[in-house]
């Protein structure tokens, strides 16, 4: 099973799928750590990122959840898959892909990247994310409020999970009044 969390910059990504990962006992990737040198360059001088961009970085995260996923290995990635055709290219052939996306406020959103030391996305660059923002709709996610605490999300992750990978309950038919 591939697990999905996703989300704007800021909202706890890397933090909420490494939590769920020990919690799974599972593999953690944070797709940041994939973007080349030069993505990486031009986001922290300010300027967004394109849809050119983006495609090697999708396709290179893309290749990772496929070796996992065709050795039925859990990975919890930690990627912005910010648009519906993103989600598309990171979900494509992988049979178990479960959504999380983590949504909140923009004040909040831009806060916490404000406090961020050391990454190269800069509060800047939020407005433009929450521009091509596609929430997941017609997918199979879980929408969170980050407002809560970390520990809480997880729980909440962890609950789905379990119900989204249980098998269906086997018929228990009683006819009554017979």
């Amino acid at each position: 099973m591939i697990v999905l969390v996703m989300g704007a910059a800021g909202c706890g990504k890397s933090a909420i799928a490494s939590l769920l990962a020990e919690r799974l006992d599972s593999a953690f990737l944070d797709a940041d750590r994939l973007h080349d040198a030069a993505s990486k360059a031009k986001m922290a001088a300010g300027v967004a990122l394109d849809e050119d961009d983006r495609r090697p970085w999708l396709e290179a995260i893309h290749a990772v959840l496929q070796q996992h996923s065709a050795a039925a290995q859990t990975l919890v990635v930690a990627c912005s898959a910010l648009r519906r055709s993103h989600r598309q290219v990171l979900g494509r052939n992988i049979d178990e892909l479960r959504v999380v996306f983590l949504d909140g406020d923009p004040e909040l959103l831009a806060r916490r990247i404000r406090q961020r030391h050391e990454h190269f996305f800069p509060a800047a660059l939020l407005a433009d994310q929450l521009a091509i923002l596609e929430p997941p709709t017609g997918e199979q996610a879980l929408r969170l409020d980050i407002g809560e605490p970390p520990p809480a999300l997880v729980e909440q992750i962890v609950d789905w999970l379990a119900l989204a990978t249980r098998p269906p309950a086997a018929p228990n038919r009683q006819d009554i009044g017979q």
